[in-house]
């Protein structure tokens, strides 16, 4: 009888026991969120150099094996997400984003907010393409008017269940959006990204009983950090917008009051990298994490079936053809353009001003693209589509030298940090003091600059060149004639006093070709930074 009572009782504690681990197997959780931004329409493999020898990196092709790799191996525990500047470049001046969003939607991203480069083309081109999305697009800080195109296609927040989980998502925009947009006046970005934040948070937590909170931003990382310390509720924020790259094991960590902790992710631009944050979950509380900018060079295969997508599209594109040859190499990364003067920037004004025979010609750094140091070589029809993906036509104009001035201390006001504002130049020389103080502009509740707070003194000198090429002193009060691009006309990029310029004239003509007819007629060329922005180094 003992005998009979003890083996029950063994047969009970090892049932106990098998119980207890099999709670346990299921309450240990693993999700892995797979995130990429500001990919600006980068389909095709990017050709880039390292270790100074070209080398293909990223593609949507890469993206999407790693990601449907990622599905079938952890099926039901993967979450793709996107945050924003999916646009730009050749595939969206042919087809606006039609042939971005359907790959997205072929590759896999269960979700997505966006970018303030979706509306480059006004608010209409991203409504309508938008809905070639089989992923729900999620905004939580965008006020619409009744009348927007984008009613009923935006969400404030969603669940998506992965891993046993109910997780919250919310996406934040930039509150720059109508300033360096084509936005519209129908749409703004709301600046209290905290008090947004915060808001769908409480009720994704209340009335969906969410276990994880994360964000989907296209802010800069700077702003994700403030984020993370203002609504501490956030789990993970999956971040766009400043390009950062997040190296694997540098994961921003912030911790909260209560013992948790808040991770930060980005994984660069232009899909040379895909993001892979591993979470490990022991009911709800995250126990572990493990973060890797996963670098999508040759050795990753590209998806068939993604390949075939972007193929239908690419099939209908012109082919590229040689223009010319640069016997120098270009430098056109991002961090170039937008603090120092570019060769390639010199090149771009010159252009302008001899087309429309002006005195100057500004064009903003944030226009230029490509993000690459272009080699000594042939240069096609592509890599001008690449330089100049935006749709933006030449306006002259004529400004006081006063105005011209004020234009340029909002070029310099960032500096030392790249701004998309700092403007490329021809027919000038400056002389810019990042010591000195920089211009504050004010701007309205919806981010839209109208007034100068604080004028700022960082340009030190300006002379205007002469029709024998000799340069004097800019006159305050003398009219020079100008060449922009329509962009900055219309106020972009915080030049708000553009929009009241005198005799103001658009050409008609699309600077992509006028830059690409002019090199067409040079059998080669050889742009250099001749020194029209000297920049005093300080102590």
């Amino acid at each position: 009888m003992k005998k009979t009572r003890s083996l029950h009782l063994f047969k009970v504690l090892a049932t106990l026991f098998l119980v207890g681990a099999c709670v346990a197997c299921v309450q240990a959780k693993s999700l892995y969120i797979l995130t990429s931004n500001d990919l600006h329409g980068q389909l095709e493999p990017l050709m880039t150099t390292r270790d100074n020898k070209p080398v293909e990196v990223g593609g949507f092709g890469r993206l999407a094996t790693v990601v449907k790799k990622y599905k079938k191996q952890y099926p039901g525990q993967v979450l793709a997400v996107n945050c924003g500047d999916s646009l730009t470049g050749k595939y969206f001046l042919h087809f606006r984003g039609e042939a971005t969003f359907k790959t997205l939607s072929a590759l896999g991203i269960d979700a997505a907010t966006l970018g303030n480069h979706e509306f480059d083309m006004g608010p209409e081109a991203p409504a309508e393409t938008l809905r070639h999305c089989t992923f729900p697009i999620v905004e939580t800080n965008i006020d619409l008017q009744p009348e927007s195109p984008f009613a009923g296609i935006f969400k404030k927040s969603m669940v998506i269940e992965r891993a046993g989980l109910r997780i919250g998502l919310i996406g934040l925009m930039t509150p720059h959006l109508t300033r360096i947009s084509q936005a519209g006046v129908k749409i703004s970005a709301s600046p209290d990204l905290a008090g947004a934040a915060r808001r769908e948070v409480r009720k994704l937590k209340n009335e969906h009983k969410a276990d994880l909170i994360v964000a989907l931003t296209h802010i800069g990382v700077e702003a994700d950090m403030k984020l993370a310390k203002a609504v501490p509720e956030l789990d993970v924020i999956c971040g766009g917008h400043s390009h950062t790259l997040i190296k694997t094991g540098q994961e921003i960590v912030i911790p909260q009051p209560d013992g948790r902790k808040t991770m930060i992710v980005q994984a660069g631009a232009r899909g040379k990298h895909l993001g892979v944050l591993k979470l490990d979950i022991d009911g709800k509380h995250i126990t572990n994490h493990a973060w890797e900018a996963l670098r999508l060079d040759a050795s990753i295969a590209r998806d068939p079936a993604t390949e075939a997508v972007i193929e239908s599209y690419r099939s209908k594109l012109p082919p590229p053809k040689k223009i010319t040859r640069t016997t120098v190499t270009l430098d056109c990364r991002t961090a170039t353009v937008r603090s120092r003067e570019a060769a390639i920037g010199n090149l771009i004004c010159d252009i302008m001003r001899e087309h429309c025979n002006t005195d100057i010609a500004l064009y903003n750094g944030g226009g230029i693209r490509g993000d690459r140091i272009m080699p000594a070589g042939p240069l096609t029809t592509d890599d001008v589509d690449s330089l100049l993906p935006f749709p933006n036509t030449i306006v002259t104009l004529h400004l006081t030298g006063a105005a011209v001035k004020h234009l340029l201390e909002q070029s310099v006001s960032m500096l030392p940090r790249p701004y998309g504002g700092f403007l490329q130049v021809a027919g000038l020389r400056m002389q810019v003091d990042p010591k000195k103080t920089p211009r504050i502009v004010q701007t309205d509740r919806n981010g839209r600059p109208y007034n100068i707070l604080r004028q700022g003194d960082r340009i030190q000198s300006v002379a205007v060149q002469t029709g024998d090429g000799s340069f004097k002193p800019l006159d305050i009060d003398k009219i020079y004639s100008v060449a922009v691009n329509s962009y900055m006309a219309k106020g972009g990029n915080g030049f708000f006093m553009l929009k009241t310029a005198r005799e103001r004239k658009d050409t008609g003509l699309f600077l992509h070709d006028v830059v690409e007819k002019y090199l067409g007629s040079k059998t080669e060329i050889a742009p250099v930074a001749d020194g029209r922005i000297e920049i005093i180094k300080g102590q």
